[in-house]
């Protein structure tokens, strides 16, 4: 995707933020510069590895140990992800189904509605309903007013609070950033 057709796809995803600023900090971004950008499917799964992993083990490990649960992560080994990312693409995903190859490796010991399932399953935290919450609502809604008024480079403050919980969450988070750094 070209690159200014991409930002342009990017900044729709944040319409909380001045295109401004936005524009202003996109350049900058390693995120974006060098995660974004994969020439092919490997190289997008390698940057995920470099770039995102470290971020989701680390989701993963405090999610389970709020609930007393020991996860396991045995597709992590380290020889099963350099064989991987060694096998060309079209082993991955052919035909438009993801993760081919797992599904030839391991299929016959599950039953067939798993292996046929397309969805996207897993044991994510439902902050979408946490933060919809009237008393969050109300905690997020304050957040945001107080900074579009603080950051009016930054926020827009015709724009509505995000709907996304995980967005909410980031609004509220900053408030209170904001509110330490104060004192």
């Amino acid at each position: 995707m070209p690159d200014a057709r991409r930002k342009q796809q990017l900044l729709r995803t944040v319409p909380h933020l001045q295109p401004d600023f936005f524009h202003e900090c996109i350049g900058g971004s390693r995120i974006y510069n060098e995660f974004f950008d994969a020439a092919d499917l490997n190289a997008a799964l390698g940057r995920h590895f470099q770039y995102k992993l470290e971020h989701l083990l680390r989701m993963e490990d405090r999610n389970s140990m709020a609930f007393s649960i020991e996860a396991r992560v045995p597709y992590l080994d380290h020889r099963l992800i350099e064989y991987v990312l060694a096998v060309p693409e079209d082993l991955k995903i052919k035909s438009g189904e993801a993760k081919h190859l797992q599904k030839q490796a391991v299929g016959h010991y599950t039953v067939p509605e798993i292996l046929k399932r397309t969805d996207k399953i897993g044991f994510g935290t439902p902050v979408d309903e946490w933060m919809s919450t009237p008393s969050r609502e109300n905690l997020v809604t304050t957040a945001y007013r107080d900074l579009s008024e603080t950051f009016p480079d930054i926020f827009r403050s015709e724009s509505e609070v995000p709907s996304y919980g995980r967005e909410r969450w980031k609004i509220k988070q900053l408030a209170v950033w904001k509110e330490v750094a104060e004192v």
